[in-house]
């Protein structure tokens, strides 16, 4: 089947070449600084990103457009510099064009730091992230950055706790029934830096999730003093089941940011839930230093790019962050190191290659309190690097216009750690990892009880790509075809275990084991795709569209994903885009491979005094569980969109239904033992216990263990409305306003269950009803939220002033509960489907919940926050920023009463905050 999807694809691909003879020409240009100084590797984008090339060594650039069409818009960007922007009637294609760049400084005009959307090759939806934008938000890591996001609150810098990225579909929520929605919205989120896929399926730091359940399976740190935050509870820091910890991803070396969250190209695989696309800088800068100060927070950077001749360019960036939860002790700190170094080379005017080295490190640490008897610690590191390489090639044939390949590889050490002083008294301990009947042993119940956990995440990964120009009839095509493959392998000790100090007595029996990730198989994922980018003229009104499709094999499950984006523009100020597609994410390790679930089950538990003489005889039951069932997780999405640019404004409107279904979840699963019983007897001299068979058996009956599904759902429904208002002259300010209106409703294939009082429903077999199942519960929420922004720009004076308020309309979460049992397990541990084995009138009657709808979460009034940032600009080199995070102290409380009759006050909003940063280049 994929040979001959393969064979499809190519054929059509290699079909088109005869249509693009004579049909194409070459813009060819030069990039030049203020000094008419060369400036080489900079970036040429063609209609939005369509096509893109960089200027050699010399900063000349060749781009091949198609002879006869219509103008095109093209935009320069560099590092450092100004994005110019201009559109080239096609009289003017054969003309040598040069464009000057200005050093990025805000003396000059048009200079904004609020995200927009844009239209482009990736999507019709993306918004965008400038080099100003993101230097104003002052980021200690990238989730600083991407709070400006549609539906996302801005928030005081917090490194000291793990921060991953949702978006459409998701939410805050760390907890709760939706919690495994936000994982699985998490993991399909693509963080894409270079072209290079940062990829986490190799991570599986975990305990066993066939013991704990997917949510409950990250090992949490110990509780800490936060001098902001105040008290807070153990804190997870693996980011397992889920995306990237964006905490681990600096921002000071990064020239843009594009966020896809409609429908993506048909080139970007692994994405049922958005896309992160990070651009770094390249080419010649000054030297930059950048300082970043907020509470007991601190983020250096020293960063450079040199021009090495004939053999290309090399940029350099050292990032070190170090933080303290509170300053006062220092017991909870937070450490990154990140070193990136970027070789850029054009071998030619058609081949350029780019060869870049990372290297990160990343640790969480919680130290033991001097006050703390039971010597609670815990450490979370993550430490590694990538290797990736670059080679493009654009040619003048014309069958082929360019072709890429990249090629690249990570590898990471990952430790996860946790201790505490245990003094349970006499304590029975299991230790075998087999299923049988066996002697335990009695431990005196005081020891350091530990907990490790060692990873070694490997990732492999590979694309080509190529595209080619061509015109049908009226009609000009970008045709682009590629192919991809990635490897994830995980090479570590895994999870280790004393057997003589568990750290662990789960009630029910289970306690942890041992589990090498060394002897586990890799995970290997494939993937094709086709696109064709159209640009046309319909009824004498333009139009664009990029059809495509991709074919991914992902545990060896074949998906065939369409994806269409299309525009109409109606006259020079309306648009209109509709877009919809289909996209899949593979199971990780951690889903593919958990540790395997082990039952223990007390047959004699004798303790007479002498642990030497004791007797403990316990049944360990083992499952390992096999995962080859599990299928790519799926969404599809349906969006609309409205534009409309004028000569006050712009506005952008869209509307999407999106859907994700077969998302991983985990369900408990019913066990029923039969086990022998035994008699004993113990020496009345030597005290001696012997024991033998009492030929009788017991039945042993609970919900032990999870199992992996495909079974989590859910659906969204949502607007985002941004108008960005043009310059006000009198008095040089800007206004945007932000609205997200999101309504998300999900149901798991868990259900519910009610345990009842022993014998209290008799059956017609004399057995009783233990357990009464329910259908699974159901929730939705409803959020409305608006970000007002302002931005004063002054020029003569390098200044920009920025107020922001995020306003909080609605945040309503509701869960809803099934009122007729389905089925229920009787007292011999038998599940029965009551539409196969009907309950008497009686029984059901008195099974029947009352309907109810709980609300979970309700925001009862309507708040606001205003944040503001300061920034001055002093000879071009120098710039001072201030960050407010709740300016005016806007602290509105909500005094509630809970069912138990507890009274309690929730805050909205916390106290203020500041941050300080400088910026020299020199």
């Amino acid at each position: 089947m994929t040979l001959k999807i393969f064979l499809l694809f190519s054929y059509f691909f290699l079909s088109t070449i005869q249509l693009s003879y004579g049909q194409s020409s070459v813009i060819k240009g030069k990039i030049v600084n203020k000094q008419n100084n060369a400036l080489a590797f900079a970036t040429i984008r063609i209609n939005n990103g369509q096509q893109i090339t960089t200027s050699n060594e010399h900063g000349e650039f060749e781009v091949t457009v198609l002879t006869n069409q219509q103008a095109i818009m093209l935009s320069v960007h560099y590092v450092g510099m100004k994005t110019v922007d201009t559109v080239i009637e096609p009289a003017h294609f054969s003309n040598f064009h040069i464009y000057q760049l200005q050093e990025l400084s805000l003396t000059l005009q048009g200079i904004t730091i609020i995200p927009t959307y844009q239209k482009t090759k990736n999507s019709n939806s993306s918004i965008f992230f400038d080099k100003e934008t993101i230097e104003a938000t002052q980021a200690f890591s990238l989730v600083d950055v991407l709070k400006q996001l549609p539906g996302k609150a801005n928030q005081a810098p917090s490194i000291n706790q793990m921060e991953t990225l949702t978006l459409r579909g998701g939410n805050n929520s760390k907890s709760g029934v939706n919690h495994i929605f936000n994982l699985n919205n998490s993991l399909g989120i693509a963080i894409i830096m270079d072209d290079v896929y940062l990829n986490n399926d190799a991570n599986m730091q975990s305990r066993s999730a066939s013991r704990w359940g997917i949510t409950a399976s990250m090992l949490p740190g110990v509780n800490y003093s936060d001098s902001y935050l105040g008290t807070q509870a153990a804190q997870k820091y693996d980011a397992t089941f889920q995306g990237i910890d964006l905490r681990e991803i600096p921002t000071n070396n990064i020239e843009s940011i594009e966020v896809i969250q409609g429908i993506a190209s048909a080139k970007y695989a692994e994405i049922t839930d958005g896309a992160i696309l990070i651009n770094r800088q390249a080419g010649l800068t000054p030297w930059a230093a950048n300082l970043q100060l907020n509470g007991g927070s601190m983020s250096t950077t020293l960063s450079k790019g040199f021009s090495l001749n004939d053999l290309g360019a090399l940029n350099s960036s050292t990032n070190y962050v170090n933080s303290n939860a509170d300053p006062r002790d220092k017991i909870k700190s937070f450490n990154r190191i990140n070193q990136s170094l970027m070789w850029t080379k054009h071998f030619s005017s058609a081949i350029k290659n780019t060869l870049t080295f990372d290297y990160h490190y990343r640790n969480d640490q919680r130290r033991i309190d001097p006050d703390d008897d039971h010597q609670e610690l815990s450490e979370f590191y993550n430490k590694g690097f990538s290797v990736a390489n670059r080679f493009a090639i654009s040619t003048k044939k014309k069958f082929l216009n360019s072709l890429t390949f990249n090629i690249n590889y990570s590898r990471s050490k990952q430790r996860s750690y946790r201790q505490y002083i245990l003094n349970k008294g006499i304590t029975a301990i299991t230790f075998k990892d087999t299923t049988g009947i066996y002697e335990g042993f009695f431990s005196n119940g005081s020891y350091r009880a530990e907990e490790e956990i060692i990873g070694l995440p490997i990732y492999f990964g590979a694309k080509i790509e190529a595209s080619n120009l061509f015109k049908w009839g009226l009609s000009k095509h970008q045709l682009s075809i590629g192919l991809n493959y990635n490897l994830s392998n995980n090479n570590g000790k895994g999870i280790l275990n004393d057997p003589q100090r568990p750290r662990w007595l789960l009630t029910g029996g289970g306690n942890q084991r041992a589990y090498d990730y060394q002897l586990l198989p890799s995970a290997q994922n494939w993937g094709m795709f086709i696109e064709n980018s159209i640009n046309g003229l319909v009824a004498q009104r333009e139009y664009q569209a990029n059809v495509g499709v991709r074919a991914d094999i992902q545990n060896g499950f074949l998906t065939l994903q369409p994806r269409i984006n299309t525009s109409l523009n109606w006259s020079h100020q309306w648009s209109t885009t509709a877009s919809f597609g289909i996209s899949s994410k593979a199971p990780t390790l951690a889903h593919l491979y958990p540790a395997p679930r082990y039952i223990d089950i007390d047959l004699l538990k004798i303790y007479t005094g002498d642990l030497k003489k004791a007797l403990y005889l316990v049944y360990t039951d083992k499952k390992t569980l096999n995962n080859d069932h599990l299928k790519p997780s799926m969404s599809s999405q349906l969006e609309l969109g409205i534009h409309y640019k004028g000569s006050m404004l712009t506005s952008s409107i869209y509307t999407y239904l999106k859907r994700n279904w077969n998302g991983f979840e985990t369900v408990d699963e019913a066990n029923l033992f039969t086990l022998p019983n035994y008699n004993y007897a113990v020496h009345p001299v030597t005290r001696e216990i012997s024991y033998s068979k009492a030929g009788t058996t017991s039945k042993y009956f609970n919900f032990y263990g999870y199992e992996i599904r495909n079974g989590a759902k859910s659906n969204t429904m949502g607007i985002d409305w941004m108008l960005n208002f043009n310059q006000i002259r009198a008095i040089k300010t800007n206004f945007s306003l932000l609205s997200n209106v999101s309504y998300f409703n999900f149901k798991r294939s868990q259900p519910s269950r009610e345990e009842l009082e022993n014998n209290k429903y008799i059956l017609p077999d004399k057995s009783s009803i233990s357990y009464a199942v329910y259908e699974s519960e159901k929730g939705n929420q409803l959020q409305i939220m608006s970000k007002l922004n302002s931005s004063t720009h002054i020029p003569k004076i390098g200044f920009i002033v920025n107020f922001s308020a995020d306003i909080f309309w609605k945040d309503r979460a509701v869960s809803s509960k099934a009122t007729s049992p389905i089925a229920y397990f009787n007292s011999l541990g038998l599940y029965q489907r009551i539409e196969d084995n009907p309950l008497p009138d009686a029984i059901m009657k008195n099974l029947n919940r009352i309907a109810s709808d709980m609300i979970t979460e309700n925001l009862p009034f309507v708040y606001c926050i205003v944040n503001m940032s300061l920034i001055k600009e002093i000879n071009k080199k120098f710039r001072i920023n201030l960050n407010a995070y709740n300016l005016f102290n806007i602290r509105p409380e909500h005094y509630y009463q809970t069912d138990s009759g507890l009274e309690r006050t929730y805050k909205y909003n916390r106290r203020p905050s500041f941050t300080f940063g400088t910026n020299i280049k020199f």
